[in-house]
């Protein structure tokens, strides 16, 4: 999804929605106030409809290398509840760069957001200065009784104290890296995590 539609490839172009994409940062670390944003993205994802097909939604930034095949296998033993399930991806709580959702989180969120926002705007004495996926972890985890699941394997970062080297992107049993803001390092990542699959991907142009 974006606000304009963008060819990502020759079957698959964005969604669109109809909002203003850039935000208000905050605090020390710079913190982008977006949880307004994903907000109408999310709206957006419900009306559409086609996440009721699935087991599972994904919320992947561009910056963040994914390999959904990984995905499968981690969340196969995780059961649907009645409030619905999401993966916690980091020790100092949900982050951004990949977010995972089962069938009925989705609903949960998407049927219990204006309660969250009410209960937080009310316990920070107006807006909270949270980024969407705090405020989403806060919401589903807290408040809507949606089951979170530990799960570090999810992603691998920075910000969450990764490993030195992580950005070599060996570790077999990660699921997604983040950040990569470079084309070359980018796909040097796919070529080293899945090197039959995307050994053969381009080097980008010099210059």
């Amino acid at each position: 999804y974006s606000n304009q539609s963008v060819q990502v490839s020759k079957n698959l172009a964005t969604g669109v929605v109809n909002i203003d994409l850039t935000c208000r940062r905050e605090g020390a670390s710079a913190t982008a106030l977006n949880a307004d944003i994903f907000r109408v993205v999310w709206d957006r994802v419900v009306s559409d409809g086609r996440f009721a097909h699935f087991a599972w939604t994904v919320k992947v930034d561009p910056d963040t290398i994914f390999f959904p095949g990984r995905l499968k296998l981690l969340v196969a033993d995780y059961e649907e509840t009645d409030e619905g399930v999401y993966v916690n991806n980091c020790k100092l709580g949900l982050q951004g760069p990949v977010e995972v959702l089962s069938r009925n989180a989705v609903h949960s969120w998407y049927n219990g957001a204006d309660r969250c926002y009410l209960h937080f705007y009310q316990l920070c004495s107006g807006p909270c200065a949270w980024g969407e996926s705090k405020f989403l972890d806060q919401c589903l985890g807290t408040r809507l009784g949606v089951t979170r699941k530990n799960n570090f394997h999810l992603l691998t970062a920075l910000k969450c104290g990764a490993a030195p080297g992580w950005q070599s992107c060996r570790d077999p049993d990660s699921v997604s890296f983040h950040p990569f803001k470079e084309l070359g390092a980018y796909q040097t990542c796919l070529q080293n995590a899945e090197p039959d699959l995307f050994g053969g991907v381009a080097a980008p142009p010099a210059g």
